[in-house]
């Protein structure tokens, strides 16, 4: 099934207003009439050919499309009392320079999730979904629970690192072998057995909440 949210794109040539569709692996939208796909919302790039006259009404940074700021609101599961709800999740995403080289490059991400008739928003810019995502589930009420990959307890990052978006594994093939992960070898040892990558905002009838000091995360 496949999501579509409205957005406006921004850079210096103007201001678009766009649809994201996203089908739970790859984002995909059309800007200026060229048609973009990513994977980790930092690494937009055409899709197909295209003249080059239409290609000079973007910046490029070794086939990446930068400089620009992208906004967009998805609803994500919730519980609120255990009551099952959906929130607003509000993102604003700036990249300048190369998201490949994180020296040189200017990555900012903030989120604001609306919930009910409150706001809960990032406290800093952040360089990935994880951070920023902490940084929300940090100020909820104890009441309040998001419902999405990133906070199931059946899901990890790859001790090496991951992108801004989408790199997160699901072990819901293996619950139990999961659930015994305490260190990075043992992580590692799991890894080739991963379900799929999800991305952090995605939810499947798998989820269970996750608690602290599970898998090799935390």
């Amino acid at each position: 099934m496949k999501d579509q949210y409205e957005a406006t794109y921004s850079d210096q040539f103007g201001i678009e207003y766009i649809t994201l569709t996203n089908d739970g692996q790859c984002i995909q939208t059309i800007i200026r009439n060229v048609a973009f796909v990513s994977t980790m919302l930092d690494d937009w790039e055409p899709e197909g050919a295209y003249d080059n006259t239409l290609l000079q009404q973007f910046t490029f940074v070794l086939g990446h499309l930068t400089n620009y700021t992208l906004r967009f609101t998805m609803p994500i599961p919730i519980a609120i009392h255990d009551t099952p709800r959906y929130g607003e999740l509000h993102v604003t995403f700036l990249l300048f320079g190369s998201s490949l080289d994180q020296y040189t490059a200017r990555e900012e991400l903030q989120l604001r999730l609306h919930i009910v008739d409150k706001d809960y928003a990032t406290r800093k810019p952040h360089g990935f979904f994880e951070d920023a995502l902490i940084d929300i589930r940090d100020q909820l009420p104890p009441d309040i629970h998001v419902q999405t990959c990133f906070f199931c307890g059946l899901s990890d990052y790859h001790p090496s690192g991951m992108g801004l978006f989408g790199g997160l594994a699901c072990f819901r093939e293996q619950k139990a072998a999961y659930r015994a992960v305490q260190t990075k070898n043992d992580l590692f040892a799991l890894w080739p057995k991963k379900t799929a990558f999800v991305q952090e905002t995605y939810h499947c009838p798998a989820f269970e909440q996750r608690r602290l000091n599970t898998g090799y995360r935390g």
